[in-house]
């Protein structure tokens, strides 16, 4: 479910970020308040990287054990 609600984050902001990197005609408004967004979603992906980070670590120990038994 994270990793879904991720994926649309991202996807919706590249939408949103690709314009502003191509074109520099916006106010400094705009480009001021977009970092602000740009900061937060990297803050989200952080956070759910982490996340799974340590679910990859948790399935990896699971794994791990019938993988020693061979």
């Amino acid at each position: 479910m994270l990793a879904r609600r991720r994926s649309r984050v991202t996807q919706m902001d590249q939408a949103e970020i690709q314009p502003i990197w191509k074109g520099s005609t916006e106010s400094p408004r705009v480009a001021v308040s977009h970092m602000r967004q740009v900061r937060s979603v990297f803050a989200h992906s952080m956070y759910a990287g982490l996340i799974s980070v340590e679910l990859g670590k948790n399935m990896a120990g699971v794994e791990s054990v019938p993988s020693t038994s061979e």
